[in-house]
């Protein structure tokens, strides 16, 4: 388990996120700790891993598509489904963060907000996507290889 902020910057360098696809993200089942399943296409290592945030406090998610891409039609949640209206189609089912990036920080309000209120250093890891923008406080990060079917519905 990485806990401080250099082997966590570390940890991200050797299986950074940069043009990866986030093909599931949520909390695990017993709600402390927050998940993704990244599948790596373009740089070693190449395969699904799972990132896991240990002591996942705070979690803020926000789609960052223009409006006009953004439709409730139901049409662009189904694969294949035919007359597609204009919009982002969401049945892709995973997320890329390429250009957007991330920023890992242990200074940022909410990191310090959480290390003052439980004592232990908690960082801020905020990854923007083509779709959306996650940001999560937490105390660790592991991270080790996992399939795409690892536990959790697709969510990305």
């Amino acid at each position: 388990m990485t806990t401080n902020l250099s082997d966590i910057e570390r940890l991200l360098g050797q299986c950074d996120l940069y043009d990866a696809e986030i093909i599931a993200h949520g909390f695990l089942p017993y709600l402390r700790d927050y998940r993704l399943l990244v599948e790596r296409l373009d740089d070693a290592p190449l395969g699904v891993f799972e990132y896991k945030f240990v002591g996942c406090m705070e979690v803020r998610y926000a789609v960052t598509l223009p409006p006009y891409a953004v439709s409730m039609d139901p049409r662009l949640v189904e694969i294949g489904a035919a007359d597609l209206p204009d919009g982002f189609l969401w049945a892709v089912g995973s997320a890329c963060s390429a250009e957007e990036g991330t920023e890992l920080s242990e200074s940022s309000d909410r990191a310090k907000y959480w290390t003052d209120r439980l004592g232990w250093p908690m960082v801020e890891f905020e990854i923007r996507t083509n779709v959306y923008s996650l940001a999560l406080v937490f105390h660790s990060l592991e991270i080790r290889p996992a399939h795409k079917t690892d536990g959790m519905h697709q969510n990305a």
